[in-house]
């Protein structure tokens, strides 16, 4: 017996010894009506609040910190940043140093000063955007609440059930850097995503209703009550949208399978300057994956999702 439980362990120990370690480990919470939301210093001062924003090319502040930090203008080039509505541009700041750990930090960062995403009368402080997130390959461990940063190269070993989803890079002719879409089928249509964690609700074009209808596959009008909590779609300029949402059986993206789900329905004009409205589009947004654990491999254009937590 002696000798067996020592070739285990000798054959054991070598896949432990290579297994990939985070570079960093951040405890997360879902707030403000749904967002991943991690903490930051900036400039030795918080904890703040920062929202995990996979839409967003660049690291943002909200006007909060800006005034409470007093960041000034560094008079540099209008910088144009994208919301729902259309593209805007904005004078940029010194935002300073924005620091999750140690090693999960952005030195001297020079950004722009958004208008507070305000949720039941409070707002978060900032967006981290992918000139930080693509750095890294992300793994949410939902059923502890953490976010483990691991360098872009590890291998990781998922959890067996976890399904992978393939990502695409692009920038539309319109962002400085790549952003990352998947296909999915929902409600039995074709439809191509955004992965966009910074929206907290997801969101089809109606191109993309149209056919589900056209199709007869199950998608219900929600009731006004729960219609009235979903109806809104905040964009990065803090401006409500109206829309409508519905309930749609069906949503498939590789190999990962959701039962139901929450559609926003709203063209939004950034549709139009991307070139996707004549076609089915969406935004994947939190609350997709909000009770799910999952990664997202910027460097191997992937993600992988786990199954519903109950």
């Amino acid at each position: 017996m002696r000798a067996i439980a020592l070739a285990v362990v000798m054959l054991v120990w070598p896949a432990l010894a290579a297994a990939a370690a985070p570079v960093a480990s951040l405890p997360y919470r879902i707030a403000y009506g749904g967002w991943f939301t991690v903490s930051a210093m900036v400039n030795g001062e918080g904890p703040f609040d920062f929202i995990i924003d996979t839409g967003a090319t660049d690291t943002l502040v909200f006007e909060n910190l800006a005034l409470r930090q007093n960041m000034q203008p560094t008079g540099g080039p209008l910088r144009t940043v994208f919301g729902l509505s259309q593209g805007r541009e904005f004078p940029p700041y010194l935002a300073g140093d924005i620091v999750l750990s140690e090693a999960i930090r952005l030195d001297d960062h020079e950004t722009v000063v958004l208008g507070d995403w305000v949720v039941d009368r409070d707002s978060p402080q900032g967006v981290l955007g992918l000139d930080l997130l693509a750095r890294y390959t992300l793994f949410f461990d939902a059923e502890e609440g953490m976010l483990h940063f691991y360098p872009p190269d590890a291998e990781i070993d998922y959890p067996a059930e976890w399904r992978a989803v393939a990502l695409s890079g692009h920038t539309f002719g319109q962002t400085p850097r790549p952003l990352y879409l998947l296909e999915a089928t929902v409600a039995n249509v074709k439809t191509r995503f955004l992965l966009d964690l910074g929206a907290s609700g997801t969101v089809v074009n109606s191109y993309a209703y149209r056919r589900m209808i056209q199709r007869r596959w199950p998608v219900i009008n929600l009731d006004a009550e729960a219609a009235r909590t979903r109806s809104q779609v905040i964009d990065a300029f803090d401006e409500e949208e109206t829309a409508f949402a519905v309930r749609a059986r069906g949503f498939r993206a590789g190999r990962a399978r959701w039962s139901t789900v929450i559609l926003i329905v709203h063209d939004a004009p950034i549709f139009e300057e991307m070139g996707v409205q004549s076609e089915p589009f969406g935004l994947f947004g939190a609350d997709m994956v909000a009770n799910r654990g999952f990664a997202v491999d910027f460097r191997r254009r992937r993600m992988m999702i786990g199954p519903e937590i109950r």
